[in-house]
């Protein structure tokens, strides 16, 4: 990990929603890089081998190579997902 990014991103706010993505001036730091960003996240899955998700499909489109395109959410997230067609 680089040594700018050992330092954690700002804490929201006191009485901030965990799931409000907007940020204040004073707590922005120098943004992941798309590639640090896949990079934590492959970390933080890598260690389940089996996973299940509950939500409701929506917005299921098969593409030009037979891919589905779709999303799962629930009240409040929503995933976009791919479900390859091999």
């Amino acid at each position: 990990m680089p040594e700018w990014r050992k330092t954690p991103l700002a804490k929201p706010a006191a009485g901030a929603s965990k799931l409000d993505p907007v940020l204040k001036p004073e707590e922005v730091q120098r943004p992941f890089t798309v590639t640090e960003l896949a990079n934590e996240i492959r970390r933080s899955l890598r260690p389940l081998t089996a996973l299940l998700v509950k939500g409701e499909v929506s917005g299921m489109k098969r593409g030009t190579a037979g891919h589905y395109n779709f999303s799962i959410q629930d009240g409040v997230s929503r995933l976009d997902a791919v479900l390859f067609a091999d």
